[in-house]
């Protein structure tokens, strides 16, 4: 087990050195609200993940933070990033892993909501089956997409190029796990993607659900 969460750890740094994907993540600073910019995220693979049966979610691209979110919070994320960037070891992704997590699910008593995507689909498709521990949450264009001169932190939609180079550059290792979509399954590190906002589940299925 070892061996697979270095390559991990590995595949999550890559996403963070990838010229391509900080160029996507970078974009134009002045005047733009801090959320919709930030570094290139890799998404996390739980600590309690099984390669060959896990459950992986795969969503299209990580969505701009809106006002719900918080200045804070996204300031602490993309410290999150920036301290697992500097030193990508595996003890430091566990520290990342267990932080995003936290930031997820949220904290209604501290007033932090969950991310709308666990919210829903993700948490109803698990509800009662995994906890987010045991999933991988990855997408298949590792950066945001803010739409051109919007002022409330909108989404644009992904451009073909940036989904071939996701496609073309799979996030993690390989899992075991498969995602699937319109009724097909694929392996994870190759599904398919159609244009579209960020953050649509294209869904995913461990591997022995293949089975009838």
């Amino acid at each position: 087990m070892r061996e697979f969460w270095e390559q991990v750890a590995e595949a999550a740094a890559r996403v963070l050195s990838c010229p391509t994907c900080q160029a996507s993540a970078a974009g134009p600073t002045s005047g733009r609200h801090p959320g919709e910019w930030g570094l290139p995220q890799p998404g996390w693979v739980g600590p309690q993940f099984q390669p060959g049966t896990g459950v992986v979610i795969v969503l299209r691209n990580p969505a701009v933070a809106d006002d719900s979110y918080g200045t804070t919070r996204e300031q602490h994320a993309q410290r999150r990033l920036r301290l697992f960037a500097q030193a990508p070891t595996v003890e430091a992704y566990r520290q990342f892993v267990q932080e995003s997590i936290r930031d997820v699910v949220g904290d209604p008593a501290a007033g932090k909501r969950p991310w709308r995507k666990w919210t829903h689909p993700v948490s109803k498709v698990v509800d009662g089956y995994l906890h987010p521990q045991q999933l991988a949450w990855l997408n298949v264009v590792r950066h945001r997409t803010p739409a051109s001169g919007s002022t409330g932190r909108k989404d644009a939609p992904v451009s073909d190029a940036a989904i071939a180079h996701g496609i073309g550059s799979p996030p993690a290792p390989r899992t075991g796990a498969v995602a699937a979509r319109g009724g097909r399954q694929h392996r994870l590190g190759r599904p398919r993607c159609s244009r579209g906002g960020p953050g649509k589940l294209e869904a995913v299925l461990p591997e022995a659900a293949r089975r009838p």
